[in-house]
């Protein structure tokens, strides 16, 4: 009897792997099934109050795989800020510098951008990601147990079988 209750810990060891081998699996399915879209000389993107202490973010910056290449930054007249005010810690966000005379100033950003779109692919890897996050959280393990069991006996047929 001690045999069977260890074989049963070693097949639920091994399909626990295979559970989050097959999580990582389709959560890198989104990353790879992606198709890139561009928005050309967006301009007039407000950034509110642009300091040196918090980046503020442009309005693109929430988009999946967004890269932004900025033309010029102005304040709420009109002047141009040179690059020498600030700073880009990403490519989709600003920082003034310490000791700019802009620093504290309303900004204005043009710039280019490109991010990655759904493709049919990510889209249905989406939907089943989504499905399994809105449900009740015991139903969402009950579903991987259930999962688990079946790999568990498949194991055990065919380890029987030898």
């Amino acid at each position: 009897m001690k045999e069977i209750n260890g074989n049963w810990v070693w097949s639920f060891i091994i399909a626990g792997i295979f559970v989050v081998i097959g999580v990582i699996i389709l959560a890198n399915l989104i990353t790879t099934s992606s198709d890139t879209a561009s928005g050309n000389n967006y301009t007039g993107d407000v950034l509110g109050v642009v300091n040196n202490e918090t980046a503020s973010n442009f309005a693109v910056s929430t988009l999946r795989g967004v890269t932004c290449s900025v033309y010029n930054i102005t304040n709420s007249t009109g002047d141009v800020i040179a690059e020498s005010n600030y700073t880009l810690p990403s490519s989709c966000s600003i920082l003034m510098v310490d000791g700019s005379q802009w620093n504290g100033s309303t900004a204005n950003a043009t710039y280019d951008y490109s991010y990655l779109t759904n493709t049919e692919a990510s889209d249905a890897v989406n939907v089943t990601l989504n499905a399994t996050g809105d449900v009740p959280g015991w139903f969402g393990i009950l579903i991987v147990m259930i999962m688990a069991g079946m790999v568990v006996g498949m194991i055990y047929i065919f380890r029987s079988r030898q």
